[in-house]
């Protein structure tokens, strides 16, 4: 009572710690993948997920955060004269001034960053591997994102990182399926994104005020193997242009690579009737464009998203393995 607490034993104590606002729950989806091994039972993998409106809703509603969000793109320049733009920030990009004109008015875009990347957490005892996904926002300024113990990413899921060797021995059929599960994986954990995408969702910003937001993915942070992966590409092609791999050191411009390329296919209204005559066109195009034909890719339906132009420059295995070959 000297102290003016607020509680008098530790009862009270707990319940109002268990009355501050909590950050998103976690979730648990399970997939049986079939075994190409005779009579062998399928097995149980799990990935472990975080509802990502929610995680837009805890970052953009979150007070320390309200001096570092951008809620509108801008345009800066190097002098008065307005001759030459500078970009430092996700809001001075010219996509964000193009997908705002595609929206209501009142749309307040939240550019969503993605990132990806399986990881080994210990090689002296079983080669233990997490496969966790985050997600951040380009509305926070990246002096704020880019430091760890500011928390600007969140880990939004940790995808199964079972091996199927023992399950599926021919290594052209584990990869396809592996390919597959993580596509199935990541479309389940951005369902809510395609509707929150099209619509809008009312968050109420560290600043007080109550926005419609449209959480949009803008950028896909991977390495060059991780692009292969999510752009279904095949390994050794461009993951943002169409150039062929003995094309990639010529000195011109290829066309880029457009999601919407796919959609004949893999639409809402064509990706179930995907059979016969349909599936065979849908190989045939890919193998022409250096593409792996995978079914129902998790970005297909996520709306104002050209995946291909999402991904980040990988320093490491483009420049210093694909270029200086060290």
């Amino acid at each position: 009572n000297r102290q003016g607490a607020t509680f008098h034993n530790s009862r009270t104590l707990f319940q109002l710690v268990d009355s501050l606002p909590q950050p998103p729950s976690w979730n648990c989806k399970g997939y049986s993948i079939e075994s190409s091994i005779p009579d062998a039972p399928p097995q149980h993998v799990e990935m472990f997920y975080r509802d990502p409106v929610e995680v837009v809703r805890e970052l953009l509603g979150n007070p320390l955060f309200a001096n570092d969000m951008i809620y509108a793109p801008r345009r800066r320049y190097s002098s008065s004269d307005m001759q030459e733009r500078l970009y430092s920030e996700m809001w001075e990009a010219d996509w964000w001034w193009e997908t705002q004109e595609k929206l209501p008015r009142d749309a307040t875009i939240a550019p969503l960053l993605l990132a990806s990347d399986k990881t080994t957490l210990s090689q002296f005892t079983s080669n233990t591997k997490a496969y966790p996904v985050y997600l951040s926002v380009g509305n926070l300024s990246k002096t704020r994102r880019r430091k760890p113990n500011q928390h600007g990413m969140v880990l939004v899921a940790y995808l199964p990182s079972n091996g199927l060797k023992a399950l599926i021995p021919d290594e052209n059929k584990r990869r396809s399926s592996e390919r597959q599960l993580f596509h199935d994986c990541m479309r389940d954990l951005l369902q809510p994104l395609i509707r929150a995408g099209r619509e809008g969702v009312h968050v109420t910003c560290g600043d007080g005020f109550i926005r419609r937001v449209f959480p949009l993915l803008a950028a896909y942070i991977a390495d060059y193997p991780e692009q292969c992966l999510v752009g279904c590409c095949k390994y050794g092609s461009c993951p943002r242009c169409t150039a062929q791999v003995s094309q990639k050191g010529d000195y011109q411009e290829f066309p880029p690579r457009l999601q919407s390329d796919l959609d004949p296919w893999l639409s809402d209204s064509s990706a179930d009737s995907l059979t016969g005559e349909a599936l065979h066109d849908y190989k045939a195009f890919c193998k022409s464009q250096h593409l792996i034909p995978v079914l129902h890719p998790f970005w297909i339906d996520l709306p104002h998203v050209n995946v291909y132009d999402t991904f980040t420059p990988d320093g490491l295995h483009e420049l210093h393995k694909g270029i200086f070959k060290d």
